[in-house]
Parts: structure tokens; C-alpha cells; sequence
């Protein structure tokens, strides 16, 4: 069979100077938007994530809390909410742990890094907690200040702490590989800013354990839900427990994910940034590691295959996310730039999805955190949306939309005078894009029904009856 793109649409949260909008969005493969969270909403918002959970589709997503001390960052604190597939959230999830230093300054104290809804039904999330250390070990203060990165597991319905996990009682210092400067007076001597030894990014299960990721560390590690004990490290430089080759070295990598791919085999993903900021900018690609964690041979890195674009080389200094697709192809998302390729299996490109300019190799023109690919079917429960105008030709043009509906596929437009009936002026439009115009013989009313679009085979939506707006050129 020929190789294909992966079915489903492209979901993600952009950031950046040029990204004018805060939402989080789903759009299809060919770049037409099918829905975004509220743009005027204030509240910061990323890291939208699909999720399986209780036995249903749902949207994860972070957004950043009101801080209770006005003068404080809100850019690192937050909930995680979750939707239906019909856009209606179902659970906001927050954290509130007195053993952390900003405990009662925000709602909530959950970092945007991560949220992975676990098969069991519970939520891993992250937090930063600044904490003070003695630095001197690395060339700092002997009364620094460390950011320290504390894993947790909540309980979805209740909020409740099932995990705690500390870094900084497992992890030195010394193993950082954050530049020496920073660790000096202008920080890690303060508390505002302290040094950010580790910075935790991610954060799954695999089997009864949680593998993390420590992006200046350059550490997967794998963790006992039990008792909290280190069982592996496969580290970036030297393999740490494992045997490695240098075509596995990784560096300020991000979103790593395990999976059993046979006893004592186990596959890892990740995004290798391979940068931190500092010129000259190291390519960055997408991996996927064969491990072996045999009692006999020992672990190992028993091959690399490795996801880059030989026509584009793309330089990522933070950010970014590696998925493996059902079907065997991979989605790639850069970052801070604003691209996503998919590959096949192979290495080979199978597309490229482009959603804003390129920045500065610091600061991007937009970006994207993660960005998943799914299957994603939803069912608002709004109603669609209609506008019109008239035209100089006495004919109007109209717009319909409907934010969500995934499967919904052509229009039916009705239209008449005030007081009169509304008659069917247009039968079944097809639907084009997020937003479908039609021309039509000018009305004075008007009101859209979508085709599709709803979870009965024949039932229809329609939107509410509206006024045609009088001359289209002063829209």
C-alpha cells in the first residue's frame, strides 16, 4: 500500500509575538481552523492535549490562574481544564500544596508544561518551586536559590494528591548542564530569579512507573509509584544506565514518552532540541530509541532512528513534542518555530504544516508548545453562527459558521422579509472551511441550519434568526 499522511486533525496552542489570538485550536491537515477556545479571554492558555478518559474523548488543556498578590507572574502557574466533545469543561483540575514556597499566592500551582491523563483516570502534573540551596558546588552563592521541580498525581473529580515526587532529594546540582553564568549573582543568588537547575517538561506512565524528563539535566528517569525510588536514568551525554552509542546523545530535549514494545524491549520518544539559546544553533529532530532493560545483558540503547527533514534543517531552543502515530508515522512539532512536519515511518516527509513566520532564534514570530495529531470528532453545544450583508447589486452576502462541529458538512440558508416566514434560499452549501459565504437574493432576515454536524444521522442545527446588516462595504 502507498504510504499516506495519518487520519485526523492537528490540534495546538500558539505563542509568540505574531500570534494575535490566546486560544487553543483544532484544525484540519490542510490548515482550515475548526475550533478555538475564546480569543478575548485574558487568562493565558496552552498545551492543548486529546485524552481517553473514563471511557470518553475529552480536550486537556492549561490555563494560567489569577495571582492573589497582583505583583506576582501568572505565566507559570495555573489549572488544567477538560472538556466534552462538546467544548463543555467537565473538570477543572488545580493543585494547592503547602510544602511549596507560592502556596496561597495564585488559584492554582500547576506549571503549563504538562498533563497527561493516565489510564487509571488520574492526572500527572508538574510544579516549580523556588527553594533555597547552596550553590557553591556549581560556582554560585553558598545562599542561592534553585528552582526545584516537583512531580505530582491528582485525583481528577476531587483534586486530591495521590503522588508527590521532589527533585531535588534525588537529583544533584552538579548534574546540571543550565550555563555556570547563570548559577552566578544575577541569578541563583536571589530568590527572583532563582537558578533553574533541572526544568521539568514532562511527564507519563509506563507501566507501574512515571518517566520524566529534565530538559538541563539532559535525564529521562524512571520512577516507582511505590516508593518513589530512581529505577533508571538514561541520560543524554554518557547513557547513564544504559549502554549507548553517540548517535543516541541527546541534549534540552522535551516530551519524553516510553512504550513496551516487547519483553525486555521498550521504545522511547523525544524531541531533541539539542539547544538551549546559545549560538551556534545544533539542528533539532525528533528520536525514537530502542531500549533494552534485560537483567542479563543489562540496559541498553539497541538502535536510533531519528525524524529530520534533509531539505529543511530546523534549529528549536525550547519547546517542541515528538507523537508516534497509530499507524507507524510521526508528528513533529518544533517549538519555537513555527512548523510541524509529519514523517512516515521510514524518515521520509510525509507533510508540512506552517502556521506563522519565523522569529529570532530566541523569540519566535509564533510557536507551539506541543501539538498533537487525533482523530477528534466534537459536537457543540452552541448553535452555529450567521451574518450578512447587502451588496451593491441588491444581493447579500452571507457567512456561516459553526465553532467545533468536526463532522458537519454543508449548509441550508433561510432567508425573508420582517414579519414574513423564512423561506430556503440555499440548499445544502457545502461546507467551506471554518467559515462557508454564500451570495443570495437580498432578505431582510436570516437564519442557517447545519448539515451534519450533530450526533443524530439526520438531525440538523440551526442558528439563531438575524438581521442583514444594510451595505457591505462598511464592513
Amino acid at each position: 500500500m502507498p504510504q499516506e499522511p495519518a487520519p485526523g486533525h492537528i490540534l495546538f496552542a500558539q505563542f509568540g509575538s505574531e500570534a494575535t489570538q490566546n486560544a487553543v485550536m483544532i484544525m484540519t491537515q490542510s490548515g482550515k481552523l475548526l475550533w478555538q477556545s475564546d480569543p478575548a479571554a485574558t487568562q493565558l492558555v496552552s498545551n492543548l492535549t486529546p485524552a481517553r478518559l473514563f471511557g470518553k474523548d475529552v480536550l486537556v488543556y492549561w490555563e494560567a490562574s489569577s495571582a492573589v498578590a497582583t505583583n506576582l507572574p501568572v505565566s507559570s502557574h495555573g489549572c488544567i481544564r477538560i472538556l466534552d466533545d462538546s467544548y463543555q469543561s467537565i473538570y477543572n483540575v488545580t493543585l494547592a500544596d503547602p510544602t511549596l514556597s507560592t502556596n496561597g499566592q495564585f488559584d492554582s500551582l500547576i506549571d503549563p508544561h504538562e498533563a497527561f491523563v493516565t489510564p487509571s483516570g488520574t492526572l500527572l502534573v508538574l510544579a516549580y518551586d523556588v527553594q533555597p540551596w547552596d550553590l557553591s558546588a556549581v560556582g554560585g552563592p553558598r545562599n542561592g536559590w534553585i528552582h526545584d521541580g516537583v512531580v505530582y498525581e491528582i485525583d481528577i473529580a476531587t483534586n486530591d494528591i495521590l503522588f508527590r515526587w521532589r527533585a531535588s532529594d534525588y537529583i544533584p546540582i552538579t548534574n546540571s548542564h543550565a550555563p555556570l553564568p547563570l548559577a552566578r549573582d544575577e541569578v541563583g543568588g536571589l530568590s527572583s530569579p532563582p537558578w533553574d537547575y533541572l526544568h521539568l517538561n514532562s511527564a507519563t506512565v509506563f507501566e507501574d512507573g512515571i518517566v520524566v524528563s529534565w530538559r538541563h539535566t539532559f535525564d529521562a528517569i524512571y520512577i516507582d509509584r511505590s516508593t518513589g525510588d530512581v529505577r533508571w536514568t538514561l541520560q543524554g551525554d554518557d547513557g547513564g544506565d544504559f549502554a549507548m552509542t553517540p548517535a543516541a546523545a541527546f541534549q534540552w530535549q522535551h516530551d519524553v514518552h516510553i512504550h513496551r514494545s516487547a519483553e525486555g524491549q521498550m521504545l522511547l520518544s523525544m524531541f531533541n532540541n539539542r539547544n538551549n539559546g546559545t549560538l551556534p544553533l545544533n539542528e533539532t529532530y525528533g528520536m525514537l530509541l530502542e531500549l533494552t532493560d534485560g537483567e542479563a545483558d543489562g540496559h541498553a540503547v539497541a538502535s536510533t532512528r531519528i525524524y529530520r527533514d534533509v531539505n529543511e534543517a530546523i534549529s528549536s531552543v525550547a519547546g517542541g513534542s515528538m507523537q508516534v502515530l497509530d499507524n507507524g508515522n510521526v508528528f513533529v512539532a518544533y517549538g519555537t518555530q513555527p512548523v510541524i512536519k509529519e514523517y512516515y515511518e521510514d524518515g521520509t516527509v510525509a507533510q508540512t504544516f506552517r502556521f506563522g513566520p519565523r522569529g529570532s532564534h530566541v523569540f519566535p514570530g509564533a510557536g507551539a508548545y506541543r501539538a498533537r495529531k487525533h482523530e477528534w470528532k466534537g459536537y457543540p453545544a452552541t448553535r452555529p453562527k450567521v451574518t450578512g450583508c447587502l451588496r451593491n447589486d441588491g444581493t447579500a452576502d452571507v457567512w456561516m459558521s459553526w465553532n467545533g462541529a468536526t463532522e458537519m458538512h454543508s449548509w441550508n440558508l433561510y432567508g425573508g422579509g420582517p414579519g414574513g416566514d423564512l423561506e430556503l434560499a440555499v440548499v445544502e452549501a457545502p461546507r467551506d472551511g471554518f467559515e462557508t459565504k454564500v451570495t443570495v437574493a437580498a432578505g431582510r432576515f436570516i437564519q442557517a441550519e447545519a448539515l451534519g454536524g450533530c450526533r443524530g444521522a439526520n438531525e440538523t442545527r440551526r442558528s439563531s434568526i438575524v438581521a442583514i446588516v444594510d451595505d457591505c462595504a462598511s464592513w
